[in-house]
This record gives structure tokens, sequence and C-alpha cells, in this order.
């Protein structure tokens, strides 16, 4: 009976971290650029009762028994499905497709990396995330062309409201209305996006931003959107939360259930150890 109670409060655990998951999805339902975590469970397997046998020619064979030792949390990963495009401001971006863009990182990494596009300038001349961490871009060099290596995204006359993000390039340029006339328009970045070869492997550092990791790969050399499998930077859009409500109700009413089934069996195995230390002491 006691292994039915350590059974059950194992099941119990597993099913509040689904449970928490599935809260912190929906609560992020809003959330720009914010990536769903999905999850399973699995049974644990403790203790064989019988290896079984082969069959002969008198008799048949048996199968294994195993008796469970309960259920646990497995295969916890980030769903990386594109989200809806939403309208946004002059400085923001949306990628359609594939890719990441590129932000300062915390100290003891070289960059982080996110979806969500939502940017705006600092007091300081960057162009920052919601989170306040740089944006990186190639700067223009001149003739149609940029550099190759980026740089955090700095403008020193950054509250002219002339600056905003073109076409599906990711390009920020200046004097954009005039741009509209056929006039010139003044590029001064575009906007850097990189890739993984298994984003699974990427560890969520906040809610929309992401480190790279050992399962992850280093990032792939950053380049301009549109290249290297990348999508289009969509200017004036931003991603949105690609988390299905009717989906995590499902699974969170599902989960309840579960726990419930699990509690019920706690209640049974206490009171029939209840009974018997009763019984011993009558």
């Amino acid at each position: 009976m006691f292994d039915i109670l350590r059974n059950s409060e194992n099941a119990m655990r597993a099913f509040e971290s689904g449970l928490k998951i599935n809260t912190a999805n929906m609560g992020n339902m809003s959330t720009i650029g914010y990536k769903s975590i999905q999850y399973n469970f699995q049974s644990i397997f403790g203790q064989v009762l019988n290896n079984g046998s082969s069959g002969s020619a008198s008799h048949g064979g048996t199968n294994p028994v195993q008796q469970g030792q309960g259920v646990s949390l497995s295969a916890v990963k980030i769903d990386f499905s594109q989200g809806d495009l939403g309208a946004g401001g002059k400085l923001d971006l949306a990628i359609q497709g594939n890719g990441f863009f590129i932000v300062s990182a915390s100290q003891g990494d070289d960059y982080f990396f996110t979806r969500a596009g939502n940017f705006t300038w600092n007091n300081n001349g960057y162009l920052v995330n919601s989170s306040g961490r740089k944006v990186y871009g190639f700067p223009y060099i001149g003739n149609e062309q940029y550099a190759h290596s980026m740089e955090p995204i700095y403008l020193e006359n950054n509250r002219d409201a002339g600056w905003q993000f073109d076409g599906s390039d990711g390009i920020l340029v200046k004097n954009y209305e005039k741009s509209k006339n056929g006039d010139p328009s003044q590029p001064v970045y575009k906007i850097a996006l990189t890739d993984f070869s298994n984003r699974s492997g990427l560890l969520q550092h906040d809610g929309t931003t992401f480190r790279a990791t050992s399962s992850s790969g280093p990032a792939f050399a950053p380049c301009f959107s549109q290249e290297q499998g990348l999508g289009s930077a969509i200017s004036g859009s931003v991603e949105k939360s690609n988390v299905f409500f009717i989906g995590e109700t499902i699974d969170a009413t599902e989960t309840q259930r579960a726990m419930q089934a699990s509690l019920t069996s706690m209640k049974i195995a206490s009171q029939i150890i209840d009974n018997v230390i009763q019984m011993l002491g009558n």
C-alpha cells in the first residue's frame, strides 16, 4: 500500500508540472513572439515480476510481467511553429518562415535569440527589444552593399520619425515617406537573422528569448532575411503567440482528471492502511 502512495505522489507531481506548463502557455496567449511548450507523460516501470519464457513443444510461452511505479513528465519541448502575423509599428518586424533575430546577451553568452520583433529606440540611440536587449544588423556601406559583420543597430539621431523598416528584407531606412513618392530613401541597416540545426535544443531564457546549448548547436553564421533558408522579415508586423487556447484547455482538463484519479488512489490506499492499523490495535 505504501508503494501505491509513493506512485500516486510521483504522478501528482508530474501532473502538477504539466498543469504549470498549460497555465504558462495560456497566460502568454497575447505575448508577441511567444512559443508554446509541449509535453508528454511516460510510464515508469520499476519492477519486473516475471521475465517471461519461451514456448516448447508441450507448453506455450509466457509474456514478461512488469509492475509500474507511476508516471513522469517527458519530452518537454518548445513548439517553434509559425505564429500568425499582426499589425505592428514602424520599427516592428515579423519573421515569416525560419530564423531568429539576434539580440545582446547577459554576461557569459555571446548572443540571445528571439522571434519577438517589437523593437524601439532606447535613450542611448540603440534599437532594443522589449527586454532592452540590443538588436543586431548589418550597417549600410554604400552602393547598395552592406557590411559582412553585424553590429548593434545604433543611430545618433534616432528621434527622427522618418526612420522605419521597409518591405520584407528588414531594411531600416530614413525618409520613408519620400521613398513612397519615388524619391530616394536612405538605408542604414539590414536586420541580421540566424537559425539552428536543432531548434528544439534551445533553452528558454525568458518568455520570448532563447539561448544556444550544446543540444541546439551553435547559431548559423548571421545573414540577411530570405537567405540560407531563412524567412522574410516583414516590416510593420509582429508575430503573435502560437498558443492554441482550445488545445491547452483540453490538455489541462485531461491532466486535472488524471490528478483527481491519483488523489482517489491515495485516499483508498490511506484508508486501507488506517483500517489495518486499527485492526492491529484492537
